[in-house]
């Protein structure tokens, strides 16, 4: 093979190559022999569910690279509606949590007022003529034209002996991660209204734990209030918002009692409704204008 021979057969050899990386290097930019830009495809990837976008990651080592380096945060941001800055520490598993599940600002409660009577709670203590629900409130106003009763007028309502009832948020189970709560330390925000009949006096009180796995305390409010007097038969809302509260926390245990402070028999004690708990938006997250 003479030196011409020899460089020709090089050439070749090296436009192969080159052509082979071009083709690797493109790999799941192709489409119907159309290269796509890399902008366009992460577009569409930030606006298709979750589950798929974890699926998609297997498509080919460029879509993998392509949603963990942008498309997971991005989704992110479009769901919180807020920046989320590169210098948080957060995993994959914690952006495809914040995506697939509407972890923040919402009421973590279900039947908060008693549409559903008591199902979801936990009742501890039953005793006078227990409790029970009413629709509207009996001898007290309407319930306030807040967002969360959606025109309802649901409410529970306790005797004239001790009523107890609680309920527990499990976070792991409502879509949160442990990276998320135990670093970004998101604010925790709970509320209820409470009232009592205009014709007899009662008593309030609300307890909220946050724990751990097994049920070890890391945190806790205490509320308690007697109505008489001039604040009967006026609705009262209680709040409280955790922050800085440690690491660990995976339920939230929501519990609140009440009682008539005159022994008359029937429900004339503590009504209760739009029981809350909610997990605020991070404030490492910045909110976009």
């Amino acid at each position: 093979m003479d030196t011409l021979d020899f460089s020709m057969k090089k050439m070749t050899e090296n436009r192969s190559q080159s052509s082979q990386s071009a083709e690797l290097s493109n790999n799941g930019l192709i489409l119907s022999d159309i290269l796509l830009p890399v902008e366009l495809i992460q577009r569409i990837l930030c606006y298709i569910d979750a589950d798929t976008v974890l699926n998609c990651q297997l498509v080919c080592k460029q879509w993998n690279e392509i949603i963990m380096d942008y498309v997971w945060r991005k989704k992110a941001e479009i769901k919180t509606g807020c920046k989320i800055p590169m210098d948080i520490d957060l995993k994959s598993r914690d952006f495809y949590s914040i995506c697939a599940n509407n972890l923040f600002d919402r009421n973590l409660v279900k039947n908060h007022s008693g549409e559903d009577a008591f199902k979801h709670w936990q009742i501890t203590q039953n005793r006078g003529n227990r409790w029970a629900i009413e629709c509207p409130p009996i001898g007290a106003p309407s319930l306030p034209s807040e967002p969360e009763f959606e025109n309802k007028q649901h409410c529970f309502v306790t005797s004239y002996g001790e009523c107890c009832k609680n309920y527990t948020v499990d976070l792991i189970k409502e879509g949160f991660t442990a990276n998320i709560l135990d670093h970004l330390q998101p604010s925790i925000k709970i509320s209820e209204w409470y009232s009592c009949r205009y014709d007899c006096p009662a008593e309030y009180t609300v307890q909220v734990y946050l724990l751990s796995q097994s049920d070890v305390q890391i945190n806790d409010f205490t509320f308690e209030d007697v109505l008489e007097g001039d604040r009967q038969n006026i609705w009262f809302n209680v709040k409280h918002e955790f922050k800085n509260y440690g690491q660990g926390i995976k339920k939230i245990h929501f519990v609140h009692r009440g009682r008539d402070r005159r022994f008359w028999r029937g429900h004339y004690g503590t009504k209760m409704a739009g029981a809350c708990v909610n997990v605020n938006v991070p404030d490492a997250f910045k909110k976009l204008n």
